[in-house]
């Protein structure tokens, strides 16, 4: 089944057909000059729509519908407000905007309570000149003001901040398997001819013989049109003696009932193709016809025969094989005999055979993942004609359409749609084995700048079968972007550091320790209301001198008992948060930037044991990360600028430090699939023009975090 996603900011242009089925064209809003000034689009347009399309094309759409202009910089959707934003970034070096850094960067900051900070300070810089004691006083009046109210005191949710996104679309369904040929080509006793049959009666009763062949070696390149058809019409001659001579009535050939360049419908060869495992399938024996130019050897002859794209599952789909090398006689021949002939070796082919041979047993989606890689290294006729004149007859898709006779369910081919979207819609079909889903979560060398879901390797070393995915695949937009269901996300915040909301162990010494200092106003106005009212009347207020006493002993030792007492100690619960730095920042630092500092269990963050490719793990008793990764990545490489793309991620509830690479900042955070014990993470940047977020690295967490992050609507990876 597939699901074509589109975008709120679609509109509707034409039907057009895929495999036989009616789908939407939807044709996306481009940016560009408003005829209207902006602030009158902002405030009063309401929901796009077609007539007004042509008139003024918006750059973004929010979640209501309303429309936002603005520039090429890089923006992201606001998690409280659903609204595109232009992008801040929090830097240990900021840097100016220029064509290749189309965001804002800003010093590092932070929102930690003013007390706190202020306390520690007092405590750790306690006056040893008298020039030192205006600014300690003054900082020590500024702190017992900060005592009053705290204006700034953190949430605790128990949740990552969300991602506000969402993509609507349609469903169409495909078939599978077929049970014969379309077409085949039988003997006529009457007439003494061959005959193409499409007759589905006569079909099934017929035992066939199935044909496979180079094109190269029956027509060479650069051979003119005239002959061209003479030089198929003498192979196809040879073909039918030899069939009859084997005692058989009927065979199956593409050249002549799949012939692209005929004028046979596009609709027509879409289930030729449709059926072309099946037919090898269900052929009494494939006959591989070796007819090479003089002077090559039947060895180079098999050679080239192997590195052809359909010549491998037409081989491994057979029940049984034989061959008849130039004018040599018809010869059994085993798939294991096949492939020392015709394969050059790779580990890929070698395991393939062996399962297909019945001699070692394969799991299936690495028989599958093993099956692409072999494919994708083979020469196809298709896409070497894709740049010729009558190219709209090729398949651009054509590698796909050959790895979908190892499926169970098949997908009809089309001729204009790309190899990764038969990529979606193949593994869509077969949804147990997840492909597409899989593949979202590895981190492939190097980063497709576009579609940057596919992967064939991983930084990591894991294959296909080491993940368990954690998302959907539901659709997939025009521009080749998957549209992926059930995600949960977070929103990283790169703007500044927030006042994280904490937890620590439970004390009463910390509990009275944070509840005196609060007190000292109190007592101090108290203290003085009651003086005032002693002076005022003949009576004595004894308490009133007592009250003063202790607000001012309470005014003095607020700073130690805040910073001592009052928020040391280790944390055991925080506010879920993911924090964003351009640069390297150290676990001591960003602890100070998110808690204010302490002065017992600091630092209150830890680096990365095997989160990144920049990870290091601690040789000892206990795995933890490894101090030595900070200082292998500031050598002096990094000062001289090759570090502008170097990125610091800090997470508060794993209280764990992450240093990464990546083109652009990115905003999101996804879970999308598990492997080898710890989460794998998504971490993509928005591009709000077009609604979709792209991959700019996999990091690997503990995957309790996906537990913190809230499920969101459908989001589309491109």
């Amino acid at each position: 089944m597939l699901l074509l996603a589109v975008r709120r900011n679609y509109k509707y242009e034409e039907n057009v057909t895929l495999g036989g089925h009616q789908l939407s064209h939807f044709d996306v809003y481009r940016s560009g000059r408003c005829v209207m000034p902006h602030w009158f689009h902002k405030f009063f347009s309401g929901p796009p729509s077609d007539e007004s399309a042509g008139e003024c094309d918006a750059s973004c759409y929010d979640n209501q519908y309303r429309p936002s202009y603005h520039g090429t910089e890089q923006r992201y959707v606001s998690p409280t407000t659903g609204r595109c934003r232009p992008l801040v970034v929090q830097a240990v070096h900021p840097g100016r905007r220029d064509r290749d850094r189309n965001w804002e960067e800003v010093d590092v900051g932070e929102n930690t309570p003013k007390a706190r900070k202020l306390a520690i300070w007092l405590v750790d810089n306690l006056p040893h000149k008298l020039v030192e004691v205006p600014l300690w006083l003054m900082r020590w009046a500024w702190f017992t003001l900060a005592l009053i109210w705290p204006f700034n005191i953190p949430n605790h949710t128990g949740y990552y901040p969300a991602y506000l996104a969402q993509l609507e679309g349609e469903r169409v369904h495909a078939i599978t398997h077929s049970t014969h040929p379309r077409r085949l080509v039988i003997y006529d006793p009457a007439s003494r001819s061959w005959q193409v049959c499409s007759d589905p009666n006569i079909i099934k009763q017929q035992k066939y013989v199935a044909i496979s062949y180079r094109y190269e070696e029956i027509v060479p390149k650069g051979t003119s049109e005239e002959n061209r058809t003479n030089l198929k019409a003498t192979f196809i001659t040879d073909v039918e003696a030899v069939v009859a001579s084997l005692h058989l009535s009927a065979y199956w050939i593409d050249l002549t009932l799949i012939d692209k360049s005929t004028d046979a419908s596009p609709a027509e060869v879409d289930q030729d193709v449709y059926r072309m495992a099946d037919v090898y399938r269900g052929a009494e024996f494939t006959l591989v016809m070796l007819c090479p130019p003089d002077g090559v050897t039947e060895e180079g002859a098999w050679l080239a025969y192997g590195e052809r794209l359909w010549t491998f599952p037409e081989a491994l789909l057979s029940r049984e094989l034989r061959f008849k090398f130039r004018g040599g006689e018809v010869t059994p021949i085993t798939l294991h005999q096949l492939a020392n002939r015709a394969y050059a070796g790779f580990a890929e082919e070698s395991a393939v055979v062996n399962v297909y041979g019945l001699r070692d047993p394969l799991e299936r989606l690495e028989r599958l993942s093993l099956l692409r890689s072999a494919l994708w290294r083979r020469k196809s006729g298709s896409l070497e004609r894709l740049a010729e004149e009558n190219a709209e007859k090729y398949f651009r898709a054509e590698r796909v359409y050959a790895l979908m006779g190892f499926f169970e369910h098949h997908i009809h081919p089309h001729f204009q749609e790309t190899e990764l979207q038969a990529l979606v819609r193949l593994s869509m079909a077969n949804d147990n084995d997840r492909i597409v889903e899989r593949m979202v979560s590895l981190l492939p060398s190097p980063l497709p700048d576009n579609a940057c879901w596919y992967a064939e390797g991983d930084e990591w070393g894991a294959d296909l079968w080491d993940i368990e995915p954690e998302v959907q695949v539901v659709g997939m937009t025009q521009k080749e972007s998957i549209v992926l269901g059930g995600c949960r996300a977070a929103v990283i915040r790169w703007k500044d550091f927030p006042s994280v909301a904490f937890a620590m162990r439970r004390s009463y010494t910390r509990l009275i320790a944070n509840y005196l200092p609060n007190l000292f106003w109190e007592l101090l106005f108290l203290g003085i209301l009651l003086e005032s009212a002693a002076s005022q009347t003949p009576k004595a207020y004894p308490g009133a001198w007592v009250l003063l006493v202790i607000a001012i002993i309470l005014m003095l030792f607020a700073p130690l008992l805040v910073a001592y007492y009052g928020t040391s100690g280790r944390i055991v619960q925080a506010q879920p948060w993911l924090v964003g730095v351009k640069g390297l920042v150290s676990t001591e630092d960003a602890s100070k930037l998110m808690y204010g500092g302490a002065f017992k269990a600091l630092p209150r963050t830890f680096y990365s044991a095997c989160g990144t490719l920049f990870s290091k793990t601690e040789t000892g008793r206990f795995r933890r990360g490894d101090p030595a990764q900070l200082d292998a990545l500031k050598p002096e490489r990094w000062s001289a600028g090759e570090d502008d793309n170097l990125y610091t991620l800090i997470d508060t509830v794993s209280a764990t430090v992450y240093y990464f690479h990546a083109a652009h900042p990115p905003m999101v955070c996804l879970y999308t699939g598990r492997e080898g014990g710890m989460g794998r993470f998504v971490l993509c940047s928005e591009r709000c023009t077009v609604n979709e977020l792209h991959k700019e690295t996999v990091i690997r967490m503990p995957w309790y975090l996906s537990q913190s992050m809230r499920a969101c609507d459908w989001v589309a990876l491109g």
